[in-house]
């Protein structure tokens, strides 16, 4: 079961990456401060980025092969069908970071 069931939300029917992880939407009136505590439950690490504050944090998981971004309510789950992709996932996140 995928960390997007776990959660229990109801999000967009996903997007399909071109690095085949599966994206996930929604919106949550929940707090950062709320999801630090659940990803750190669920066991998701903290992906610290420069942008990173009371409105922007992203988490990873291996294990789940997932990652996950929260910014001012929007919710953002990225599902890896295998380690390859989420690796590539995980390149495009650092990418992405070294570009802010």
């Amino acid at each position: 079961m995928g960390i997007s069931k776990k959660l229990g939300y109801d999000f967009i029917v996903p997007v399909i990456k071109q690095n085949n992880c599966k994206l996930y939407r929604c919106h949550t009136m929940n707090s950062a401060s709320y999801w630090q505590v659940q990803m750190a439950t669920l066991g998701f690490k903290r992906f610290m980025t420069e942008q990173d504050g009371a409105y922007f944090m992203q988490w990873i998981s291996e294990s789940e092969l997932a990652s996950i971004c929260y910014c001012e309510g929007d919710f953002n789950i990225v599902e890896a069908p295998n380690k390859l992709s989420y690796d590539l996932e995980i390149i495009e996140l650092i990418a992405w970071r070294e570009t802010i």
